[in-house]
């Protein structure tokens, strides 16, 4: 398993429980519609994504993300670039702590 830092934003910008976040993903990436038929699909090197999953910015990411599927098992690294949304603005009254 992946050693990650626990979530900060677990109920903010995506859902807090594992089995719920799985399932909405799931539903974003199986509603996604596929992309554009072109002569020669390009394995996509970079996306840009929304990191929340919650109404509009969950439909952009799962279009983002639905382009690397089809990919996923040449996939050998991510790399996620982001800033940490407590420096960049008040807390949401959402939030639970930071």
């Amino acid at each position: 398993m992946v050693e990650a830092r626990r979530p900060t934003a677990a109920g903010v910008f995506y859902p807090n429980e594992r089995e719920t976040l799985a399932r909405t993903v799931r539903e974003l990436l199986e509603a996604t519609p596929p992309p554009p038929v072109t002569r020669r699909v390009a394995r996509p090197r970079a996306i840009v994504a929304p990191h929340g999953i919650r109404g509009p910015a969950g439909v952009v990411a799962a279009a983002a993300w639905a382009r690397v599927a089809p990919h996923a098992a040449l996939v050998r690294r991510v790399v996620l670039l982001g800033l940490s949304c407590k420096r960049c603005s008040p807390r949401p009254p959402s939030c639970p702590s930071w």
